[in-house]
């Protein structure tokens, strides 16, 4: 089974991602606080494409099912993964189908166009922030854009976290993820011993708050997950 160590570095990978798309002002507070459907989307398809593309640009990761894991120097290889369980075999497959795009044109996986990417994918709202409906504005007025292999990879990661969000394991630490104190950093008390990192991972820049012990980080958890299944027709198994 994939191990529960896998997920909680994704759970970290999402939280950093929260903050830097809303150091972007692409993405708003009340929008992950409020679980938008588009965000919960967003936030996690984002996350994949950053691994992906820290991998493309890790001469470690010689293998074609390596992973590099920036967020806390892991290298994820295919020979250290434990046997893939139903949930690796279904996602694994889907995730090297977006890292092969990215490595086919190396153009593709350079920061400025996956900031283009980014910002695709973090557009499929009916609201999208001033921001970033400036920047795909720009995006649309520039033909020279890849937009065609952009949008591949944005409709192969869409369907990765749709996918994604059906698991047990995901649905597990979306409360982590949403339920996440996204304070400006200049709020934050970096000595604060009430923060702890998100269990399992090591040395990582997220870090959530303990929850008190009376049962109320379980019922906050159960909340997030009903949303999410009502959202994205999950059925309990």
């Amino acid at each position: 089974m994939l191990s529960n160590a896998y997920w909680d570095r994704f759970a970290n990978q999402c939280i950093q991602t929260t903050f830097q798309l809303m150091e972007k002002e692409w993405v708003t507070r009340d929008q992950v606080q409020s679980m938008d459907s588009a965000v919960i989307q967003a936030i996690p398809a984002v996350a994949v494409l950053t691994v992906l593309v820290d991998t493309v640009h890790d001469a470690k990761a010689k293998k074609p099912e390596d992973l590099s894991w920036k967020i806390d120097g892991t290298m994820c290889k295919q020979s250290d993964r434990p046997p893939l369980d139903g949930i690796a075999a279904l996602l694994l497959p889907k995730l090297m189908e977006v890292k092969r795009l990215l490595e086919t044109k190396k153009s593709t996986a350079k920061e400025a166009n996956v900031q283009n990417i980014t910002a695709m994918i973090c557009s499929n709202t009916d609201e999208p922030t001033q921001e970033l409906e400036a920047f795909i504005k720009s995006l649309e007025n520039d033909k020279s854009k890849p937009s065609a292999r952009n949008s591949l990879i944005r409709a192969k990661l869409t369907e990765l976290t749709l996918m994604m969000l059906q698991v047990q394991p995901f649905l597990d630490r979306m409360n982590i993820i949403f339920g996440y104190n996204y304070a400006p950093a200049h709020d934050l008390e970096k000595d604060d011993p009430g923060i702890e990192a998100v269990s399992g991972t090591e040395n990582q820049p997220a870090h959530r708050k303990k929850q008190q012990t009376d049962g109320s980080e379980e019922a906050h958890g159960e909340s997030w997950m009903t949303r999410a299944r009502w959202l994205f027709g999950h059925q309990a198994s």
